[in-house]
């Protein structure tokens, strides 16, 4: 028989358009486009902190208009110390961390999650690899659009947005290959979503149907 696949789901009931006030709380208001990044700082390779903050400097330095926003520790010893790399790029004017006591405490609610994904406009998760990539979904649940790498499980996941190429990585202590995005692909992809988001056809109604299809009782029901 074949093997039983049964992805990830959430409450896309929760996870929707809806009305944000995230960007007041950061100070970014309707004429700056904006990107977010929600991973992990807990190594320094996997979730390609320095690929994709060297593709938004580079973005940035041709956009002004332009901010990122990290939902992650912006220090970890375990992983990278973000907010010296933003430092080093440029663009540590324009990168924007949670509160880090606030996060370290878990203090992040599902509630401030929703409101951060309707507040960018569009969301980068380009890794060398994903078991499966649950932000990339719960992005598009609320209607915001995506940037992944084109490897593991984020190829299936970007429904609506943007897949940017990669070269493979041989990960040794996982005994496999991953998929490293290409800095120059990244920042194309940015420059697409920005030229969109100027233009009004951002797809977020793709997006937001593509999650449907990830709906925790839909799932169930499969």
């Amino acid at each position: 028989a074949d093997p039983l696949y049964v992805p990830h789901g959430i409450d896309t009931n929760a996870f929707c358009p809806g009305d944000t006030d995230y960007r007041d709380t950061i100070g970014a208001d309707e004429s700056i486009f904006l990107v977010g990044i929600n991973a992990m700082n807990r190594d320094e390779t996997r979730k390609g902190w320095g690929e994709q903050f060297e593709a938004f400097a580079r973005f940035h330095s041709c956009f002004p208009d332009t901010a990122l926003t990290v939902n992650a520790a912006d220090v970890n010893p375990k992983g990278l110390n973000l907010r010296k790399l933003a430092l080093r790029l440029g663009i540590s004017d324009v990168v924007k961390f949670p509160d880090p006591f606030a996060y370290n405490m878990h203090m992040v609610s599902q509630d401030n999650m929703i409101s951060w994904y309707r507040g960018i406009d569009v969301l980068s998760l380009c890794s060398y690899g994903e078991g499966f990539g649950l932000p990339l979904v719960e992005a598009q649940a609320c209607g915001t659009p995506v940037i992944t790498t084109d490897g593991s499980a984020m190829t299936e996941l970007c429904g609506a947005g943007w897949l940017v190429s990669a070269t493979n990585y041989w990960a040794s202590r996982h005994n496999a290959w991953w998929r490293r995005p290409d800095v120059t692909d990244i920042t194309q992809a940015y420059t697409d979503a920005y030229f969109a988001w100027k233009d009004g056809t951002l797809p977020g109604k793709e997006a937001r149907d593509f999650a449907l299809q990830y709906d925790a009782d839909k799932v169930a029901v499969q």
